[in-house]
């Protein structure tokens, strides 16, 4: 094969049955991510820039680990608030609000469905903008701009209901809602921008870089919210915080990130079947099948490798929103014995209010250990290779949530939310980094597709949780997230094969 039939590819029509799997989800798997994966180029493009088989924003140039490192400081902003918001909006709704139990689990429903559309199609529009400002930066900027309004009006909830005449569980649902719709308007392209302007084979270390930043964000989040006696007295100054660390980071990851206006070039000219057909001299066809020119794996085994890890993610994420949104509220009631419908100021009333403060000291704790998770990661991914990672970070997620499924004390639900550092850094990290390095091209509609197992997940989770918790307590929901990480943990171990 001659080297100019060497560096030509062949866009090949993959249907949904050249990926095979009999794990668990398969077949919801299958039909996401091929729809999203089909027809894409997933060839090794080292030596051009990203994209640049169909459209260029940037030169590539190789970017220092301090550049990256400025580039992701949105995530220390997003984090900052999210972490805010997993340990204050169940107790708020349930105490400040006093909303029902049913009603507090069940808003967190808000943020997958305005991800399952808002993600994929964000993702989608920010490939082909030809904005001056860049492919990205316009979707962050109008995300961070609706985030900041949305916070606003969440921490304000009681005083506008009492202004408009409406009620203030009313707009701190608006809000809320609202909250979720920007920042899947701004977390994906940010995500991909930072994609865009790495190497190739630096995905995995900008992916890292994320997991840094949003480590970096939680433990200032939490120390944040360990220093406060009383959180829930203080959500105006709360937001107002959380307003100026998000639009302050955003900022210097918009400035660092400088993308050059969508320049479109004419598709390579893939028909030559020679070129595609042919492989090293003494090949079988079944090698040629499996391995591209380049050595590396084939489509079908992209999309497969692919599917799966976007499946594992999701069994993951299932685990995940079982039971985050609801760690404040299991210290205060499963483990300290609280309540959240008691009188204020009583004994029952103030172990809750204990079990908020603690989840902001033990968040010091698990983001410390995820800080230091992510800095190890992609040289930990090198030597052990990604299905140990994955299996061994999701048998360990499975462990910790049995033990905190029987903790009765502070020191064991310390050590459980500590130790979540590590598994939550690699569900940052992996699943994103392993999409972006396969599939250069259509980075924003691909992290939109692999959303879905995000979002789907806590669909689910949102629908039972409430309920199950009323009929029995917040313990029984770190026995399903077990489960769940289990079977992600099995899923790694049994059909990933690297």
């Amino acid at each position: 094969m001659t080297p100019k039939h060497q560096s030509k590819q062949k866009f090949s029509d993959i249907s949904l049955h050249c990926v095979h799997g009999g794990y668990p989800g398969a077949s919801l798997a299958r039909r996401t991510v091929s729809a999203g994966f089909e027809g894409l180029d997933p060839a090794p493009i080292s030596n051009l820039a990203p994209d640049s088989a169909q459209r260029t924003t940037t030169a590539l140039v190789r970017m220092g680990r301090p550049q990256m490192f400025a580039m992701s400081a949105g995530f220390f902003g997003v984090h900052f608030c999210s972490t805010l918001q997993i340990a204050l909006v169940t107790p708020y709704f349930l105490h400040t609000l006093r909303a029902s139990t049913q009603l507090s689990h069940f808003v967190w429903i808000l943020g997958p469905i305005s991800g399952m559309f808002t993600a994929p199609v964000v993702g989608y529009l920010s490939d082909g903008c030809s904005s001056r400002w860049g492919r990205r930066r316009p979707f962050i900027l109008g995300g961070t701009v609706t985030a900041l309004l949305a916070l606003g009006l969440f921490g304000s909830a009681t005083r506008v209901g009492l202004i408009i005449g409406a009620s203030p569980i009313a707009v701190a649902i608006v809000a809320f809602g609202a909250v979720d719709f920007a920042a899947n308007t701004l977390v994906w392209p940010l995500r991909a921008m930072i994609s865009d302007l790495v190497g190739k084979d630096e995905q995995h270390l900008g992916q890292g870089m994320v997991s840094v930043q949003a480590s970096l964000g939680e433990i200032a989040s939490s120390i944040f919210l360990a220093k406060l006696d009383d959180p829930l007295e203080h959500m105006q100054r709360i937001v107002t915080v959380a307003i100026i660390i998000l639009s302050t980071s955003v900022a210097v990851s918009i400035a660092v990130g400088r993308e050059s206006p969508l320049q479109h070039h004419p598709l390579p000219d893939f028909s030559d079947k020679n070129s595609a057909d042919e492989g090293p001299p003494g090949s079988t066809d079944q090698e040629a099948q499996d391995r591209d020119s380049s050595g590396e794996l084939s489509e079908t085994e992209r999309i497969r490798e692919c599917t799966i890890v976007a499946a594992i993610y999701g069994f993951g994420w299932l685990a995940w929103f079982c039971c985050l949104p609801y760690l404040s509220s299991w210290l205060g009631t499963s483990v300290l014995g609280g309540d959240p419908e008691a009188e204020a100021g009583s004994d029952l009333a103030e172990r809750f209010q204990r079990g908020v403060e603690l989840l902001g000291r033990f968040g010091i704790a698990k983001s410390v250990v995820g800080l230091v998770s992510a800095a190890v990661y992609p040289g930990v991914l090198r030597s052990m290779g990604l299905r140990p990672l994955l299996a061994f970070s999701y048998g360990l997620l499975c462990a910790l949530f049995m033990m905190g499924w029987r903790a009765q004390s502070e020191f064991v639900a310390g050590m459980v939310i500590a130790g979540l550092g590590w598994p939550w850094s690699v569900t940052l990290s992996a699943p994103s980094a392993v999409i972006l390095e396969r599939y250069p091209q259509s980075r924003g509609a691909l992290l939109g597709y692999l959303n879905l197992f995000a979002v789907v997940p806590q669909l689910l989770d949102a629908t039972y949780t409430g309920t199950l918790v009323h009929a029995t307590s917040e313990a029984t929901l770190l026995f399903v997230a077990s489960c769940w990480a289990g079977v992600a943990a099995l899923t790694s171990a049994c059909f990933l094969r690297s």
